[in-house]
């Protein structure tokens, strides 16, 4: 058996056969499968997915590329997504230096998973003692 722990199986790229493709996985002895939300609109369709399929699962969040559409709103409702039933991680979330972003997303992406005690799938490009610091309250 097979982990899926990191898919993103909602792609455009897998519009075509998403269906046969998500319906074989367990056949093959893939299950279960993570599907990880890397904007607010990616997020919506993993959560789609996970309620269609019973071996797929959540994880909410938004890639450190994609914060520009972050506010207080949809930080509260990334927040209220992880507590479903389906939802077992939060992700994409970090400190990617990469992209040249604030690392105050780091913080209040941080803040849901702390809260909602779930995991979390992180990109931390050159911000690993960063993101070590911002776990233990030191800042960042």
């Amino acid at each position: 058996m097979i982990f899926e722990t990191h898919a993103h199986y909602d792609d455009a790229k897998f519009d075509t056969d998403r269906e046969m493709l998500l319906a074989e996985l367990p056949q093959r002895g893939i299950s279960p499968v993570i599907n990880v939300g890397s904007s607010i609109a990616t997020t919506k369709t993993t959560l789609s997915l996970a309620q269609e399929y019973p071996f797929l699962y959540a994880a909410v969040g938004v890639h450190p590329s994609d914060v520009d559409d972050l506010n207080e709103d949809t930080y509260a409702w990334l927040k209220q997504q992880t507590t479903l039933q389906k939802t077992v991680a939060v992700g994409e979330i970090g400190l990617d230096y990469y992209w040249d972003k604030e690392p105050e997303v780091l913080v209040c992406t941080a803040a849901c998973t702390g809260s909602t005690g779930r995991s979390s799938g992180d990109h931390s490009f050159q911000g690993c003692s960063r993101r070590y610091h911002a776990d233990h309250g030191k800042g960042i």
